[in-house]
């Protein structure tokens, strides 16, 4: 008998245990790689030189535009006189020296001289009125002196001066002091005339006494000015007038001392 052939075994081929299919791995979207912002290179801050404290500059002493020193007005000493040893230094008397009063009416009731006060002043006088009973009107008289401006200036006057009026002249009459530049009256304040007495004593200025028989005003400084006088020669009166006198015991005196004229410039 036909062997029959000897069959081999058949090994089912071996299988490679199936493995789950591979799952490609979850491609997570690849970003392309985020570009870290350009980086400006960050300076450090610029640091202020530190500056050592500010010294206040050194002050120098501020000098104010210099400025001509102000000189005080240049005063020229024109007159100064003080009538020692009974010297009159100077002037000269007249009668009618003011108020257009004219001679030859009333020459006998005004006359002028130098004489050493009780208290030992030397002076220049005017004596106007008494003499005798007769009424008479503006009896005037003066002492005047000529002095030089060589250029324009204002005139600073001074003197020293007496009032004596006797009680015996009426309540209307009175008597005056005086001083004129150039035969126009200077005057002190708003009035034309220095001092006034009338015969009920009322005076217009400070320091009136009554003294044996008299109304007076005592020695006393006066200070006048004149301005923009012109160069050349002036002339300075200083004396007294009289309204009105009726009778022997109604006269008036004036007494000057220390007459100075100053010109400024």
């Amino acid at each position: 008998p036909t062997e029959s052939p000897t069959k081999m075994p058949t090994k089912s081929p071996t299988k490679i245990p199936s493995q789950a299919p591979t799952k490609s791995p979850t491609k997570i979207p690849t970003q392309a790689p985020t570009k870290s912002p350009t980086k400006i290179p960050t300076q450090a801050p610029t640091k202020k030189p530190t500056q050592a404290p500010a010294k206040s500059p050194t002050k120098m002493p501020t000098m104010s535009p210099s400025k001509e020193p102000t000189q005080a007005p240049i005063r020229a000493i024109l007159l100064d006189t003080k009538f020692s040893n009974s010297s009159s230094d100077g002037f000269v008397y007249r009668d009618n020296a003011f108020r257009a009063t004219l001679p030859p009416r009333n020459t006998r009731y005004a006359r002028g001289g130098t004489e050493r006060t009780s208290d030992g002043r030397e002076v220049i006088f005017v004596k106007l009125g008494g003499v005798d009973d007769t009424t008479v009107h503006n009896i005037s008289g003066g002492w005047s002196r000529v002095f030089e401006l060589t250029r324009p200036s204002d005139l600073d006057i001074s003197f020293v001066f007496q009032l004596q009026v006797a009680e015996a002249f009426a309540t209307t009459e009175y008597s005056e002091v005086l001083c004129s530049l150039d035969g126009e009256l200077i005057r002190n304040g708003q009035d034309e005339f220095v001092a006034r007495l009338s015969g009920d004593g009322k005076a217009r200025m400070l320091r009136e006494r009554n003294l044996n028989g008299f109304k007076y005003i005592g020695f006393q400084q006066i200070r006048l000015s004149a301005n923009n006088v012109a160069a050349g020669n002036h002339t300075l009166v200083v004396g007294g007038y009289v309204t009105r006198k009726s009778s022997l015991d109604e006269f008036t005196n004036v007494r000057f001392d220390e007459v100075q004229v100053y010109a400024s410039n």
